[in-house]
């Protein structure tokens, strides 16, 4: 979800290549659970603090360009699901979510992550 107080933001997703370690040295942000007793989390979120080269990157799906009103009363946008699901099924790899904005403003996004099996299509 991609929230926006300004002209808008563009969201790509990307796969970096085998082996790149773009989170080398940096600590793991927190990851809050919807279950009360915590659960299992085998993943790790990053910020980073500077854009990683991206030029061997996989480019992962279009871009999900979110344009704001050109009128100062209407600028902005709530946070609110955009774009379709994607599942992340390649392991041991870095997955970036690059979020470019189009204006000086306040960008909000919150992920929602579903860590297991996939229940379809069922094994035969």
């Amino acid at each position: 979800m991609l929230g926006y107080t300004g002209d808008g933001v563009i969201g790509r997703m990307y796969i970096m290549p085998e082996g790149s370690n773009i989170t080398n040295g940096l600590d793991p942000d927190v990851v809050h659970n919807m279950r009360a007793t915590g659960g299992i989390k085998d993943f790790e979120l990053y910020s980073l603090p500077t854009a990683p080269d991206l030029t061997l990157a996989q480019v992962w799906g279009a871009d999900l360009i979110l344009e704001g009103s050109l009128s100062n009363q209407a600028k902005g946008h709530i946070s609110t699901a955009t774009g379709s699901n994607k599942i992340m099924n390649i392991l041991n790899r870095e997955y970036v979510l690059e979020i470019e904005s189009l204006s000086a403003q306040n960008i909000a996004a919150r992920l929602e992550m579903y860590n297991g099996d996939l229940d379809l299509p069922r094994p035969i």
